[in-house]
């Protein structure tokens, strides 16, 4: 860890950011001396009388890998715990398409190996992972309609990129200029102060490094308008993929990735209520009250929320949050995201000889073909819309996208006419509970609200994958998980002492 980073309100001691770093088993021994047995949580219950008291310890809002894993900590130090999700089901932005075949995944995928929370927990519930045979598959090119392969873009007349640009596909071009930027050293120094001069537009960057107006446009196929994401934010992520990819490689999760939570959940002993969307988060008599939209209150010592910041902004905070988290919760950006599944009934790629993963400068922009679990032989095309293009599908019903996309399809490349069916569409942009895929900084906000966003606002304290400093996705919502649970024992030991 860089010695120049400043204290944050995400790991305000050395104790929390080691926490972070080592895992959930350094909880035991990193609360300074402070955490709970369950005797200690009963005789704060009994402090507290009758009179108002809370129903609970601790109130844990959203039922996704951050809350279930905080849940699970809080509860192995002897807190009570009550989760609440608004949903039909837990797992938040991990879930398995278990209707399809193949069973794809529409969010939570790949478990990396410097995933260690996440392989740590799957071994906890028994389950088990494989390393798929099929890798990352070979890609095919569709620019402008017509298709080239990449061995052939270099010379192809309909590479309109420049320099250096012309040697790479368009999916690498990120790395290219961003072999300019500063390098970071460690996976938590984009918080460094030393690099806090990147914090602004990704499109100023490319722009002062020389990109073209080509290779912009190709860079937003696979993402946000350059000039809406902040450079540092893309170092970091680069930083993180590029760790992830020198660690070796990824495995699966034998059933599909909404297993793990499911296992989680059944491990949770105070209840998981769904079906209970919270509309108001008030704080008075010492005290968290949740209100949900069906008229039920719940209330807590301290609560844990892990909503993604695009859903938090339509609670009602009592008192209102303040300052640069009140900003962070209204403005933090999240990616808008668009998935399409087909079934492959026939090799399609070899009737016109292209590769059968397609990126395109089209509106399907990527399609990837991949292979169910090994125990079978379904096969499926999943396309990803995402980014400003993908804006104009969430005023689109789930069948007219369907048809649009198959339609687009058959248009881009003939040969899965018969050989190819379209299936389902799933939408995280329009998903009530979601509101969009990954959150994003954007130009200055890592410097504006990142060190303030997670901090405890009276009695609740916030997770998730968006407050996460060490790791994205996944392993970041674990992560997230391990640092507010030090929070609230800190907390709630201090109170039964």
């Amino acid at each position: 860890m860089s010695s120049s980073r400043k204290p944050t309100a995400n790991s305000a001691t050395i104790d929390r950011r080691r926490a972070i770093k080592l895992g959930g088993s350094a909880l035991l021994g990193l609360a300074g001396g402070a955490l709970l047995s369950s005797c200690a949580v009963d005789a704060t219950a009994k402090k507290r009388g009758v009179a108002g008291t809370p129903q609970t310890d601790v109130l844990i809002i959203g039922a996704g890998l951050s809350g279930l894993y905080a849940a699970q900590l809080l509860q192995e130090q002897g807190a009570r715990v009550v989760v609440l999700e608004a949903d039909t089901r837990v797992g938040g932005r991990v879930k398995t398409m278990d209707m399809l075949a193949g069973k794809p995944e529409a969010g939570g995928m790949q478990i990396g190996q410097m995933y260690a929370r996440i392989r740590n927990m799957i071994n906890t519930v028994g389950l088990s992972v494989y390393e798929p045979k099929q890798g990352f598959p070979p890609m095919g090119m569709y620019i402008g309609g017509q298709p080239v392969k990449i061995s052939d873009w270099p010379t192809s007349p309909l590479n309109k990129t420049e320099g250096a640009e012309r040697g790479l596909p368009p999916f690498a071009l990120k790395n290219l200029y961003l072999r300019k930027a500063p390098p970071l050293e460690q996976l938590d120094s984009w918080l460094s102060p030393d690099v806090e001069a990147s914090d602004y537009s990704f499109e100023q960057f490319l722009r002062a490094n020389g990109a073209s107006d080509v290779a912009i446009r190709l860079l937003e196929v696979t993402g946000e308008r350059t000039s809406s994401v902040s450079t540092l934010d893309q170092m970091r992520n680069e930083k993180v993929l590029k760790s992830e990819i020198a660690s070796g490689p990824y495995s699966l999760l034998e059933g599909g990735m909404s297993r793990l939570p499911e296992a989680m959940a059944s491990r949770i002993q105070g209840g998981i209520f769904k079906n209970k969307k919270v509309v108001a988060i008030n704080q008075q008599d010492g005290a968290v009250e949740a209100v949900c939209a069906d008229g039920s209150r719940y209330r807590a010592a301290s609560a844990i929320v892990t909503l993604p910041f695009s859903v938090l902004r339509e609670v009602v905070f009592n008192p209102p949050l303040q300052g640069a988290q009140a900003d962070a919760v209204q403005n933090l950006g999240y990616s808008q995201v668009t998935q399409i599944f087909f079934d492959v009934k026939k090799p399609y790629w070899e009737e016109d000889g292209m590769p059968a993963s397609m990126f395109s400068d089209g509106p399907l922009e990527r399609m990837m073909f991949l292979a169910g679990p090994p125990s079978g032989h379904d096969q499926y095309l999943w396309t990803f819309i995402s980014g400003a293009d993908e804006k104009h599908l969430q005023a689109m019903s789930d069948q007219e996208i369907l048809d649009w996309s198959w339609t687009e399809l058959k248009r881009l490349r003939p040969s899965v006419e018969g050989r190819v069916e379209p299936r389902m569409v799933w939408s995280w942009s329009k998903h009530p509970y979601a509101r969009g895929a990954f959150s994003y900084f954007g130009p200055g906000q890592v410097t504006r609200f990142k060190n303030h966003m997670a901090a405890p606002a009276g009695r609740i304290h916030f997770a998730g994958e968006h407050t996460a400093i060490m790791q994205t996705g996944m392993e970041g919502a674990m992560e997230s998980a391990e640092r507010v649970a030090v929070e609230v024992l800190e907390r709630l030991s201090t109170k039964s002492g």
